[in-house]
């Protein structure tokens, strides 16, 4: 099942894909596999100190995570909840995602009461 949804994730896991790869020809991140996603560690590039800036430590396209603020435990926790959820809607995850944004604020967002409940932060 797990292969199924890595195919099915995969539209978006290509962006991720290509985003690291270009990540890594800039010299802005070694990317790794790691527990079932591409960590691509941006915290150190113009890239990650200007999300950083904006307070946006982490992004998830597909199974790729980009962290654009030293990956932390929790940090990575909560972003891999998000490819679990993206294994599991496919291509649906960002229309999802988006369709529910504009009724809820991000804190209140299900998807990211789900990623912050698997991180261990009940709220």
């Amino acid at each position: 099942m797990r292969l199924l949804g890595y195919v099915w994730s995969a539209p978006y896991a290509v962006l991720g894909l290509l985003g690291g790869l270009a990540f890594w020809a800039l010299g802005w991140a070694r990317p790794r596999w790691q527990v079932g996603a591409l960590i691509v560690d941006a915290s150190g590039s113009p890239a990650g100190r200007w999300f950083n800036g904006r307070h946006w430590g982490a992004f998830t396209l597909g199974w790729t995570i980009f962290t654009w603020e030293a990956p932390s435990f929790p940090l990575l926790v909560h972003e891999r909840r998000h490819v679990w959820q993206a294994l599991v809607l496919g291509p649906l995850f960002p229309v999802v995602y988006l369709a529910i944004l504009p009724f809820t604020r991000y804190r209140n967002h299900p998807l990211e009461r789900d990623a912050r409940r698997a991180a261990g932060d009940p709220n």
